[in-house]
C-alpha cells in the first residue's frame, strides 16, 4: 500500500484522493512547469516519455531503447532524462567500478523517485494489482532506492550510492 500510494507529503499526511492528486500533479508538472523550464514543443510526446519512464523504473538506462519505444531522437531522450532528473522526478544511479573510467562505460539504472506517481502513470487501480504484477520487484527496488536517497537528502549528506552487477548479472546496491 505504501509503495502504491507513494511518498508525496500531502498523500501521506491527508486523506486526499490519490487519483485526483496525481492527475493534478501531472497536469501541473507537464502543462505549466515543463513549459516554463524547457522548450518542449510536443507535450504529448513528453507525456508518453514520462509514462514510459515510470514503467521503466529500476532498469538500465538505455537511451536507444527509449528512443525507439517513444519515437523521438536519442538526443531528445537524453535531454528529457536530464530534465526529469533535475526536476526530481527520476534518479540516475551509477554503477560501481573501481576505476572511474569503467563507470563511464557501464550503463546506469534509472529510478522514479515517487512510486505512487509511477504507479499512477502505469494506471494501476490498486495496491494488489501492483503487488501481483510483473513489475512488483522493480517497484520494490525503486521504493528502497528512493527511501535511501530521501534519507541522504534529509540528513544533508551527499548521495554516494551505486549499484554493482557481477559477471553473472547478479546485482546489489552499495553505499559508501
Amino acid at each position: 500500500e505504501a509503495i502504491f500510494r507513494g511518498g508525496m507529503p500531502k498523500i501521506i499526511a491527508t486523506d486526499i484522493d490519490r487519483e485526483k492528486y496525481y492527475r493534478d500533479y501531472v497536469n501541473t508538472y507537464i502543462e505549466r512547469d515543463i513549459r516554463e523550464i524547457s522548450n518542449i514543443g510536443k507535450l504529448d510526446e513528453f507525456y508518453n516519455f514520462v509514462v514510459f519512464m515510470a514503467a521503466y523504473t529500476a532498469q538500465e538506462l538505455k537511451y536507444d531503447t527509449i528512443s525507439k519505444a517513444i519515437g523521438v531522437s536519442v538526443p531528445t531522450v537524453k535531454a528529457w532524462v536530464n530534465l526529469l532528473e533535475n526536476s526530481g522526478i527520476i534518479y540516475v544511479l551509477k554503477p560501481y567500478a573501481s576505476k572511474v573510467t569503467d563507470r563511464l562505460i557501464k550503463a546506469p539504472k534509472v529510478y522514479f523517485l515517487d512510486t505512487g506517481l509511477a504507479s499512477y502513470l502505469n494506471k494501476w487501480p490498486n495496491a494488489e494489482t501492483l503487488e501481483n504484477g510483473s513489475s512488483a520487484g522493480a517497484f520494490f527496488e525503486t521504493y528502497v532506492v528512493s527511501e535511501l536517497i530521501k534519507n541522504y537528502y534529509n540528513n544533508g549528506k551527499e548521495i554516494n550510492l551505486y549499484y554493482y552487477r557481477d559477471i553473472d548479472k547478479k546485482e546489489i546496491k552499495i553505499d559508501f
